[in-house]
């Protein structure tokens, strides 16, 4: 058997199951099974066979009736379980027996005391809980703060290392490598899964560029034979810029430029020849050459 110590058999001679959440019988404090939980499934010896006494089949508790002014009950015993049902198993509970309820260990926890199940006992602090709070964290056992025996004997061995051994100093954790860069070939490859087009662009004739503006940056892709000024304007409408280059002076402020690592690109120069794969682009109102 694998778990001889978890739950409990059944006392039912003609069934002896073992039941991991067992029921405990209100009259003869024995445990059962689900199947003969209640008095009259198992034949319970002590328990009183009257007419006016009712089991509920929710929390196996025994129900009575009041009694009236008149000395008689004052309900019958499907009303009295009504009745109790409808109190959320709190109300005429009859009482067979002085055994006292085992209650949870939780101050102001009554889940055990209207149900017949038997609490479960924490291993760190040894006391009594229901099932809501069996757990050590949902009672705030006092063992969730008890230290790590190993920890503290490793710390305990490192301490009288130091004092045999003082020049020994502790050991440290490696220091944390920046992460290497991408290389160019990733760089690119990724780049191909989400660059834009600026144009109908051939693959084997295709340069793939980071095009930058003001904080906008977008991976794009254009022809590697086009001059820098075809670029530039096709970055410019790509990136919503106002580009009037054709009609302001070479001076003007608003003038466009194209740079790369802060260089003005030649707008008459062909792209393959200053710019590479993987490149940044920016683009700028009238930035002096370098």
């Amino acid at each position: 058997m694998e778990l001889p110590d978890v739950g409990k058999h059944c006392a039912s001679a003609e069934c002896r199951t073992l039941d991991f959440l067992p029921f405990v019988c209100p009259s003869c404090q024995k445990t059962f099974c689900r199947d003969h939980r209640l008095a009259s499934q198992h034949a319970c010896a002590d328990w009183t066979r009257d007419s006016q006494l009712g089991q509920c089949q929710e929390c196996l508790q025994f129900v009575q009736s009041p009694r009236a002014k008149n000395g008689l009950f004052a309900w019958s015993p499907t009303e009295t379980l009504s009745r109790h049902q409808a109190s959320a198993c709190k109300e005429y509970i009859f009482s067979t027996t002085s055994t006292p309820k085992p209650s949870c260990a939780l101050p102001n926890c009554t889940e055990l005391k209207h149900k017949a199940v038997q609490p479960v006992i924490c291993p760190e602090c040894h006391q009594p809980f229901c099932l809501l709070h069996r757990h050590a964290s949902d009672h705030q056992c006092p063992g969730l703060h008890k230290p790590d025996p190993k920890e503290e004997r490793r710390r305990a061995a490192q301490e009288k290392l130091h004092k045999t051994m003082p020049n020994i100093s502790k050991p440290t954790s490696p220091a944390k490598t920046a992460r290497p860069k991408p290389s160019k070939k990733v760089q690119e490859m990724k780049m191909k899964m989400s660059a834009k087009p600026l144009h109908t662009v051939p693959l084997a004739a295709r340069l793939y560029l980071y095009a930058v503006w003001e904080a906008r940056e977008e991976p794009v892709y254009c022809s590697k034979d086009i001059r820098v000024g075809q670029l530039l304007d096709m970055l410019a409408t790509r990136c919503g810029v106002t580009n009037d280059n054709h009609r302001l002076p070479d001076n003007d402020p608003k003038r466009l430029t194209l740079c790369k690592e802060d260089q003005v690109l030649d707008p008459a120069a062909v792209v393959h020849t200053v710019l590479e794969n993987v490149d940044v682009v920016t683009l700028k109102r009238n930035a002096s050459p370098a």
